[in-house]
């Protein structure tokens, strides 16, 4: 019984409460610890899928810093996904060299959208050096994962050319056909005209003209 600590008034008194106050004290912090220690191995638990997502339904609803807590706890997980969400916000902010490092982390995991994300970078030089080369390569690398902003952005920069970028229109053709196949509307478009008007490199064939825009009529309508 612990009465006469209470009641007593003697040393002996002080002595006993400061024993148990110390006790008390290790008993606590003991506690706090193993809750410390369940909550973090919890956490860590929680698949980097679930956080990624928890910080996506956090972004959508306007919630910027809570998203980019739970994409911080999945990106350090590895997800890609929310490595690229935090280059983003990032890169919005226009912290760059935060987002060029978040777009890296999910690049050099072979994400498409980590590799469009940082070679937009690249080509702004924004957060590094501008480099045109580095960037076209990480989109097309982008491309061969059939990422198709990328593939848009190379064909109609290809077409054009651009600051640093020479004119390929062969090249550009490729990627307005990868886009086509995969169902991109404007692709479709981009070729049918190609075809009517002789562009592109293209001799002007008006068969084909008409095949492909039966293909863009049949994918505005849904038809397969």
């Amino acid at each position: 019984m612990m009465t006469g600590v209470y009641s007593g008034t003697g040393s002996g008194d002080i002595r006993g409460k400061a024993e148990l106050a110390n006790r008390f004290g290790l008993l606590l912090a003991a506690l706090l610890s193993c809750w410390c220690l369940s909550a973090t191995t919890l956490a860590a638990e929680e698949d980097a899928a679930t956080l990624s997502a928890r910080g996506d339904v956090a972004y959508n609803r306007g919630d910027v810093m809570d998203a980019i807590q739970w994409y911080r706890q999945a990106a350090d997980l590895g997800d890609a996904h929310a490595q690229v969400r935090l280059g983003y916000i990032y890169d919005k902010a226009e912290e760059n060299e935060q987002a060029v490092a978040w777009y890296r982390k999910a690049a050099e995991q072979g994400d498409p959208a980590g590799q469009q994300g940082l070679a937009a970078m690249y080509a702004a030089g924004e957060g590094v050096t501008r480099d045109i080369d580095h960037a076209l390569s990480l989109m097309a690398e982008a491309a061969e994962q059939d990422f198709l902003p990328s593939i848009l952005l190379l064909a109609a920069t290809l077409e054009r050319g651009a600051d640093g970028v020479s004119i390929d229109r062969a090249l550009s053709l490729k990627y307005w056909r990868q886009a086509a196949e995969l169902g991109d509307q404007q692709a479709m478009l981009r070729i049918s005209k190609a075809y009517r008007n002789g562009e592109l490199g293209l001799a002007a064939d008006e068969t084909e003209a008409a095949r492909w825009q039966k293909k863009l009529d049949a994918a505005k309508s849904g038809v397969e």
